[in-house]
């Protein structure tokens, strides 16, 4: 169907009808016919030439049908109004200038609606949730504006390196693939992907009217980023793009992050609780691999004793540096060296590794009975001098290999020895006997257990003299 030429009489229509709408301030327009709304439209009163203003309780739905790309009306396209939850629909098909409208009886107040589009050379469509008023004076209704016949994308993406601030990914070629969501269709949409520039502002602009969509609120997909050497290709996975299905919408930017990332996470928490440790502050000088934007970068940890290496690479590959850690006083600082990050290629943060901090006293006993672990032995540990630690009294079980651990005491911020009596209770037929004056040192190092003596319950007050070296850990 040729649209009439009529461009002027609709353009004096559509005026009018901004005009009445902006003197009355109601939501609606008068008429939807080129000719016969001239004379009510240039009344402005919903209730001119009728007998009776007010009508039962319905919805009212009028707005007009354009083509995406041109702006042209689309006459024959076919539009229902169904109500959510009932069922309740009505439909009507756009008149020549592709305007149309609809009503459907109503309560008092408002409702839910769907509309389905259906452009009669295009795959329908349906925009779900719309809000409507109900009203009881006639001309009254819900203005819904200019729809498009096919829905479209009105989206660009602004780029910028992982990790950066404000710098701008710029000038390079981008593919985004759909990997899920709405099926697409249009020119610029072949092999199942679309094709384009970023530009010098770091924009890309998702499908310049040339792609659609063929169903579904949304699409799912990856974008490829041709980054310039050293860097290479960069995928951003899971991107969701919602349609627009309002004529001349204004163009939503979606910031997006793209390119290596090493944003990893560094944790530290107390050696004697395991509770996290804030006000740590961290310095990272890097000592080789690849080129980075920030090669001195420091940091402090939060609550949650936690921090994030924001080094800014700028290729692919491994950094390496030393990292200076300073505890707050009185603990005393420390260097790791030879950290090695790995960049990768995604979004959010991944954790790389705890340090402890502060002063702890990483002590395991053994209990035997005939030369074997004997479990389920109660040992208890009471501070009798040194150092001050909590609690004051410590009460364990050994496990099935005679193992008791004596590192829930925590030294109150004091290096030396803490001083314990060690009461063990083993089951019947053993007797219960005491150690005294266990000497328990503290120690600055991550460590995973020093042995501090074995007993056999069979020989109590002959205690193992032997000790195992630490398995200590950075």
């Amino acid at each position: 169907m040729t649209e009439p030429d009529r461009t002027d009489e609709k353009n004096e229509v559509e005026v009018a009808v901004m005009e009445c709408e902006t003197s009355r301030g109601v939501r609606g327009i008068l008429t939807l016919g080129a000719f016969a709304g001239m004379t009510a439209l240039a009344a402005c009163d919903p209730c001119s030439g009728v007998s009776s203003c007010t009508v039962a309780p319905r919805v009212s739905v009028q707005g007009r049908i354009v083509d995406v790309v041109t702006g042209r009306s689309v006459p024959g396209t076919r539009v229902d109004i169904v109500r959510a939850g009932t069922g309740d629909s009505n439909s009507v098909v756009t008149d020549g200038y592709g305007l149309y409208q609809l009503e459907l009886p109503g309560d008092a107040g408002s409702g839910t609606f769907d509309m389905v589009v259906s452009p009669p050379d295009k795959s329908p469509y349906r925009v779900r949730g719309l809000t409507l008023s109900t009203s009881m004076v006639h001309g009254d209704g819900n203005v819904l504006g200019a729809w498009v016949s096919q829905p479209y994308y009105a989206l660009a993406l602004e780029l910028f390196f992982r990790g950066g601030v404000n710098d701008r990914i710029v000038n390079v070629t981008a593919t985004f693939r759909r990997t899920g969501g709405g099926e697409l269709t249009g020119p610029g949409w072949q092999n199942n992907e679309y094709r384009s520039k970023v530009d010098s502002f770091g924009r890309y602009s998702m499908f310049n009217n040339t792609v659609f969509s063929l169903g579904g609120e949304e699409t799912v997909g990856d974008l490829y980023v041709n980054l310039p050497p050293p860097r290479g290709v960069t995928v951003v996975r899971g991107l969701r793009l919602t349609r627009e299905h309002v004529y001349g919408a204004p163009v939503r930017l979606m910031q997006v992050d793209a390119g290596p990332s090493s944003a990893y996470i560094g944790r530290f928490a107390s050696r004697a609780t395991g509770l996290p440790v804030s006000g740590v502050r961290v310095s990272f000088k890097q000592t080789g691999g690849i080129p980075i934007g920030n090669p001195n970068f420091t940091a402090v940890s939060n609550d949650g004793g936690e921090f994030v290496f924001q080094l800014y690479p700028r290729a692919v590959g491994t950094i390496i540096g030393d990292l200076t850690i300073r505890p707050p006083a009185p603990d005393t600082g420390f260097v790791v060296s030879g950290i090695r990050l790995d960049t990768f290629d995604g979004e959010g943060v991944r954790f790389f590794r705890q340090w402890g901090v502060g002063l702890h006293l990483p002590w395991l006993g053994i209990v035997h009975a005939k030369g074997t672990g004997i479990a389920n032995v109660e040992v208890e540990a009471r501070r009798v001098g040194g150092i001050q630690a909590t609690p004051s009294v410590l009460t364990v079980r050994s496990d099935e290999n005679g193992f008791f651990p004596l590192y829930g005491f925590a030294p109150a911020n004091t290096a030396g020895n803490l001083i314990v009596d060690l009461t063990f209770r083993p089951p019947a037929p053993y007797q219960s006997f005491v150690i005294r004056n266990v000497a328990l040192a503290t120690f600055s190092v991550d460590s995973d257990g020093r042995f501090v003596g074995l007993w056999d319950v069979d020989q109590p007050h002959a205690a193992s003299s032997a000790r195992s070296e630490p398995r200590i850990q950075r």
